[in-house]
C-alpha cells in the first residue's frame, strides 16, 4: 500500500487547479496502473496520512509531489527523520522542476531537520540498484524538466540525489517532475521541433518515466534493511 501525504503548502492551488497539498493527484493511480501492466506486484492507494501520522512508521514508501514552498511543524520533522532511519523510503519530486526553487529549497531544509548531520543529499551514481532493479537505466528519463526547460529557461538536472543512512538509500530527491508526467499519463506535452506543445492524441511515449517509478516502488519493496525487508525477516524467523 502507498499513502498519500497531505501537508501545509504555501500554494493554495497547483498549476492544474489542484490544492497544493494534492498536486499531481492521479499519479500515484496511474503509475500503480502501469505497475500492474509491466509486474506482479499488486499495489494499493491507502488513505491520506500527515508526516507526523503514526500510520507513517508502518509504511515503506511515500511519494512527496509538490510545486511550492511548504510548511512542516516539529512533530512531523521528528516522525520523518524516526521514520527514516527505521527503514522508511521517502521519493521527493519538486513538480516545478526549478532546484533553486520553493519547494526544492523547502524540502531540503527539512530532511536536514529531520536528519541532522546525516543529511548529505549527493549524486545517485549511475550503477546504485535503484536504476536497474527491474528496468535498465544509465541516466534518469526526462520529467517535466524537459518542457519547463524548453518553456522556461529552467535547467534541466541530469541526475537524480540521494540521502544515505548507513549505506541504504533513505531519501531520493528528484527535480525532474515524473509526477506531473505521471499525473497527465500520454497527455503529457512536449515541445515539437518548431515549439509548438505536443500532447493527447500526439503519442506521446512516457513509457520509461513510467519504468523508473516502477523501479522506485521495486526497489522499496526490495531494499535491504528497508521496512518491507525488516517484515519479512521477521516473519522468516
Amino acid at each position: 500500500t502507498i499513502n498519500p501525504i497531505r501537508y501545509s503548502s504555501h500554494q493554495e492551488r497547483d498549476w492544474d487547479g489542484n490544492p497544493g497539498w494534492n498536486s499531481e493527484p492521479e499519479a500515484l493511480n496511474n503509475l500503480i496502473h502501469r505497475m500492474r501492466t509491466f509486474t506482479n506486484i499488486k499495489m494499493n492507494i491507502g488513505k491520506r496520512i500527515t508526516f507526523d501520522d503514526k500510520a507513517l512508521l508502518k509504511a515503506p514508501l511515500i511519494f512527496f509531489f509538490g510545486e511550492a514552498g511548504f510548511d512542516l511543524s516539529e512533530a512531523e520533522v521528528q516522525n520523518i527523520g524516526k521514520w527514516l532511519r527505521a527503514g522508511g523510503f521517502l521519493v521527493i519530486d519538486n513538480s516545478a522542476t526549478d532546484p533553486r526553487g520553493a519547494f526544492a529549497r523547502s524540502a531540503k531544509m527539512y530532511i536536514k531537520k529531520a536528519l541532522g548531520a546525516d543529511a548529505q543529499f549527493v549524486i545517485l551514481p549511475a550503477k546504485h540498484p535503484l536504476y536497474h532493479c527491474f528496468f535498465d537505466f544509465n541516466t534518469p528519463p526526462p520529467g517535466a524538466d524537459q518542457y519547463t526547460s524548453l518553456r522556461r529557461g529552467i535547467e534541466m538536472i541530469p541526475f537524480l540525489e540521494g540521502v544515505f543512512l548507513d549505506g541504504r538509500l533513505a531519501v531520493l530527491y528528484s527535480d525532474k517532475g515524473y509526477g506531473v508526467v505521471w499525473d497527465h499519463g500520454t497527455a503529457w506535452g512536449t515541445e515539437g521541433q518548431r515549439g509548438q506543445i505536443l500532447s493527447g492524441g500526439a503519442g506521446v511515449d512516457v513509457t520509461r518515466q513510467y519504468q523508473i517509478g516502477i523501479n522506485m516502488i521495486v526497489f522499496a519493496l526490495t531494499q535491504p534493511g528497508g521496512i518491507v525487508d525488516q517484515q519479512r525477516n521477521y516473519t522468516a524467523r
